[in-house]
């Protein structure tokens, strides 16, 4: 039983554990927002002074496309 209950928590924390993700490529446009990897931002527009902010509160990964792919810069805090 006590194993169940500590497996519980565990779980309930992990799900309480909050993230933002930002998706860049080079060849973006600079209009979008970065909020998904079909709508990625450009380089020179990642939003620092928001991941900023966001990192008092939660985590922050910032997905560079290479190709056909991200791959993950953790900002974590």
């Amino acid at each position: 039983m006590k194993k169940l209950f500590l497996i519980f928590l565990l779980l309930l924390f992990a799900s309480s554990v909050s993230a933002a993700t930002y998706y860049v490529a080079a060849t973006a446009s600079g209009s979008e927002d970065g909020s998904s990897s079909s709508d990625p931002c450009a380089i020179a527009t990642i939003p620092w002074s928001t991941i900023e902010t966001e990192l008092e509160s939660e985590d922050v990964y910032v997905q560079f496309k290479r190709g056909d792919t991200f791959g993950q810069l953790s900002v974590l805090n």
